[in-house]
């Protein structure tokens, strides 16, 4: 061999080690420019239907119709079966009989809903007369039978914006207007912004001749079919009673037929052996993603507080949420998001207090995404306080301030 192939051969050799340098800096420069900007985290399938009825008894009042009133609530209890009962509150106050009865059929399971203090149609009232209206009932309703409402039946069905923006004042969760008359339109159950569940009328077991103000009893077989639409269509049914529909209007006064309710006996057993029955304000925890709820959400500007204090992030979405069949996606389109981090589910979506989770655990089954309204928080590398953030509206100002 010649003297020249020692250099040769150390110079081959230095161009060898340079290439595997060069190839080993192109595969760091490549991890490192496609590092991981996604995490998935695992989700429950849920059903588009919560297979769930909800029976709602309107215009619980002072003495008129007060006998229908307690049958109709009894059915429910010797059935053992939940009810939502509208409560009239400027016309619920002197009659200590129904009364006394409405405060022992509270805390087993019937929902005491607001709906109103005067039967009117509230989108008739200034802002100023139906927070009025709204709080004075929310008040008789805690005064006389001891309980918190959740749950707003607009008298007569219709509300507006200020409806809502009242409700979100004073912590009135769920709406429950009607699809027919004054409809409220899907889709359901949120919607607009609004973080209000929207569960109105979809069925009922009677109805009135508007011209003539008489009632009717309609066959279960009509009602039947109302609630199995309404099933198929939003996912949920809410059936409507009147107390007055099992009455006689007569020159001397209300006649009662009594005998008018065992159909809606025989109705409630039908029911209960086809679906689930629940109250109201109970609807959305059944563990069920409705059809038209939207499936994607991007982070917005929000604010968080712990231990009396407060601060904002602006997220300047730069994490994308997304469902993709099952699995939460999160996707970093920006900024420098590292792991772990946690991700806060308010009420809304999780129902329950604002649910904190790790990134990486098993989800409950995804409820309720709006992207008009949801607030998500994504926290790198969290602090040990942070299981004790709290979820703020949107602008509100810190605990205090």
């Amino acid at each position: 061999m010649s003297a020249s192939g020692g250099p040769r051969r150390r110079r081959a050799i230095a161009l060898a080690v340079l290439a595997l340098a060069l190839v080993a800096l192109g595969v760091l420069a490549y991890l490192y420019l496609t590092r991981k900007t996604w995490w998935e985290i695992a989700l429950e399938p849920a059903p588009a239907s919560c297979r769930c009825v909800a029976f709602r008894l309107d215009d619980i009042q002072d003495f008129f119709t007060r006998e229908a009133q307690v049958d109709l609530i009894r059915i429910f209890q010797e059935e053992n079966v939940p009810l939502t009962m509208a409560v009239i509150g400027g016309a619920l106050h002197d009659d200590r009989e129904l009364i006394g009865f409405l405060q022992t059929a509270t805390p087993a399971g019937i929902e005491a809903a607001n709906h109103g203090w005067v039967h009117s149609d509230h989108t008739a009232l200034t802002g100023r007369e139906q927070r009025d209206s709204i709080v004075r009932t929310n008040d008789r309703i805690r005064a006389l039978l001891g309980v918190e409402t959740r749950t707003f039946v607009p008298p007569e069905n219709p509300f507006n914006d200020q409806t809502l923006s009242i409700m979100k004042e004073f912590g009135l969760t769920h709406l429950s207007g009607s699809v027919f008359l004054k409809a409220d339109q899907p889709p359901f159950p949120l919607k607009n912004g609004d973080m209000i569940f929207h569960f109105p009328q979809t069925a009922f077991v009677s109805d009135v001749d508007t011209p003539t103000g008489l009632w009717r009893v309609v066959p279960n077989e009509q009602s039947l079919e109302m609630i199995r639409d309404s099933m198929e269509q939003y996912g949920f049914a809410v059936v409507v009673m009147h107390p007055v529909a099992y009455y006689d209007r007569t020159e001397a006064g209300y006649v009662y037929h009594r005998a008018l309710l065992e159909p809606l006996r025989e109705l409630v057993r039908e029911v209960k052996r086809e679906f689930k029955v629940v109250r109201i304000d109970e609807i959305d925890r059944q563990g069920w993603v409705p059809r038209d709820v939207p499936r994607t959400l991007r982070l917005r500007e929000h604010a968080v507080s712990w231990r009396g204090s407060a601060t904002r992030f602006a997220s300047s979405a730069e994490v994308a949420v997304e469902v993709r069949g099952e699995r939460l996606v999160l996707e970093r389109r920006g900024g420098a998001w590292g792991t772990p981090f946690l991700l806060l589910l308010p009420a809304a979506i999780t129902p329950g207090a604002p649910t904190i989770l790790a990134a990486g655990e098993r989800l409950p089954t995804l409820q309720w995404l709006n992207p008009d309204s949801a607030t998500w928080i994504v926290y790198a590398d969290p602090p040990t306080w942070a299981r004790s953030l709290q979820v703020l509206p949107q602008g509100a100002p810190p605990p205090g301030g």
